[in-house]
């Protein structure tokens, strides 16, 4: 890669080994029917409005620039391409989404609920939404409302890395359902969401502290009489245990009601965790601890 010195106006263009294919077909093969315009080798930062000279000179760095050689390889050149709009548009469209942020926390381990991620578009609409889950692993998406209109995909295409893009999963949807996965190392991802028809772009961070290892840990905890309420029993084990019906105290442990047994019922199994309450290896006994 180089640099083109921009003292005069120059297009620079190079061909695509399929837009070479193309070409050398003859005839009407090679037709440019669209093209993009991005802004990568821009630095804004440059931009003086305290030039001494005015106004006509705030750009006068950017301008003067040399601009990048044309790449074919659109993984690393035009990543971020600029956005066609309305000739009345008089604002950007922006994204909203809800939730900001989403964490899997390894209390809840795999109780953790679904968390449903929705967008919406201010001084625009968009009737659908792509969203691309930079790694797969550490989350499962699934449609949760599917998306309106005629758009089939992002009007803006995102980059992703070459690192990112073998694990990336992508959906078209008004919303999407986010569900915990377990990983081996506890870490984050992107959500990228991109408006199907005004291109405006927002991400959230997915972050998931449900390790294989935590999980393991998880069927030693929670299980203390004092951790539980609205504890009810359902039924006996083949070896005689008790299993119980329950919600948590403190919803950290997880929402909802879960089955499972009394530590203090099982003592073989039992140990003492570091706040004091007791946990039980359910590898141990014949009751399975699950959410209902």
């Amino acid at each position: 890669m180089g640099f083109l010195n921009n003292t005069t106006v120059t297009v620079d263009a190079i061909l695509t080994k399929k837009g070479r294919e193309l070409l050398a077909q003859g005839t009407n093969a090679f037709s440019v029917t669209k093209f993009a315009l991005a802004d990568d080798d821009v630095d804004y930062r440059l931009w003086d409005v305290s030039h001494p000279n005015g106004s006509d000179y705030y750009g006068s760095v950017i301008e003067s620039m040399p601009l990048l050689e044309a790449f074919p390889d659109e993984n690393h050149v035009m990543r971020y391409k600029l956005v066609t709009l309305p000739k009345n548009t008089i604002k950007m469209p922006v994204l909203n989404v809800s939730p900001g942020s989403i964490t899997f926390t390894e209390p809840a381990g795999m109780g953790n609920t679904g968390f449903v991620v929705d967008a919406s578009t201010t001084n625009a609409t968009d009737s659908s939404y792509t969203y691309i889950l930079k790694d797969r692993t550490f989350a499962n998406m699934t449609v949760a409302a599917a998306g309106g209109g005629a758009g089939t995909g992002a009007t803006t295409p995102f980059y992703l890395g070459e690192d990112d893009a073998p694990n990336s999963k992508t959906l078209v949807a008004k919303s999407v359902r986010m569900q915990v996965v377990s990983v081996v190392s506890a870490g984050s991802t992107t959500l990228i969401i991109v408006g199907n028809d005004t291109g405006a772009t927002t991400s959230i961070t997915i972050t998931n502290n449900v390790t294989n290892a935590s999980l393991a840990a998880a069927a030693m905890e929670a299980s203390d009489i004092g951790l539980k309420e609205n504890i009810e029993l359902v039924g006996k084990s083949p070896s005689g245990i008790n299993i119980y019906e329950f919600n948590y105290i403190d919803a950290a442990y997880g929402e909802g009601r879960y089955v499972g047994v009394i530590a203090q019922e099982v003592s073989d199994a039992s140990v003492v965790m570091n706040n004091g309450y007791l946990a039980v290896d359910y590898s141990k006994i014949d009751v399975d601890f699950k959410r209902v």
